[in-house]
C-alpha cells in the first residue's frame, strides 16, 4: 500500500471495537430510559442517567453532566410555568398542564434531550452490554419510582412558580 502502510490482516479486522476499558455490566436499556424520560419528564431522564452511572461506578465522573441535566430540567419547567402564568393561564390548568399543549411538548422535548445526553455518555457501555449478551436490568420498579419522584418534583417546581408569578 502507499505510504508504507501494510494491508490489514484478518486478525486485525476481527478484533473487538470496544476498548479494553469498557466494562460489561447490566444497565437499564436505552429503550427503557427513553420511555421513562418520555413519560416521567426531564427529572426522570436525570434519574435514569444517575442510576446507570451508579451501576457503572461512574457517578463522580458523570456528576457534571447530571448536574447540568438537573439544572436544565428545573430551568425548563420554571420557564414553562412563567410563560403560562404570564399568558393568563389559571393556576390549576398550569399544574395539570391542560391548556398549554406547546409547553407540555416543550417539557417532553427537554426530557428527551436530557435522555440524549446520558445516552451519548453511556453509549459504549450499552453497546458492550448488548454485544456480550448481558440482559438489561429490569426497569419496572426503578422506572415507576423514578417517574413518580420526577412528577412530584415537577409538581413542586410548578407550584413554586405559580405561587411566585400568579
Amino acid at each position: 500500500m502507499a505510504g508504507g502502510q501494510s494491508a490489514p490482516h484478518l486478525e486485525d479486522l476481527l478484533e473487538p471495537s470496544l476498548g479494553a476499558q469498557t466494562s460489561v455490566r447490566s444497565l437499564y436499556s436505552a429503550r427503557a430510559c427513553f420511555l421513562i424520560a418520555y413519560l416521567g419528564g426531564p427529572f426522570a431522564a436525570v434519574g435514569m442517567g444517575f442510576l446507570n452511572a451508579r451501576r457503572l461506578g461512574r457517578v463522580p465522573r458523570d456528576l457534571p453532566l447530571l448536574a447540568l441535566g438537573a439544572l436544565l430540567a428545573a430551568a425548563g419547567i420554571l420557564a414553562a410555568t412563567y410563560v403560562a402564568a404570564k399568558a393568563g393561564t389559571s393556576s390549576h390548568a398550569i399544574g395539570l398542564g391542560f391548556e398549554r399543549r406547546d409547553l407540555r411538548y416543550g417539557i417532553r422535548a427537554l426530557a428527551l434531550a436530557c435522555f440524549g445526553l446520558y445516552y451519548l455518555r453511556h453509549r459504549q457501555f450499552l453497546r458492550a452490554m448488548q454485544m456480550s449478551g448481558h440482559r438489561p436490568a429490569s426497569p419496572w420498579a426503578v422506572g415507576i419510582g423514578v417517574g413518580i419522584a420526577s412528577m412530584l418534583l415537577q409538581a413542586a417546581l410548578i407550584g413554586a412558580g405559580v405561587a411566585a408569578w400568579i
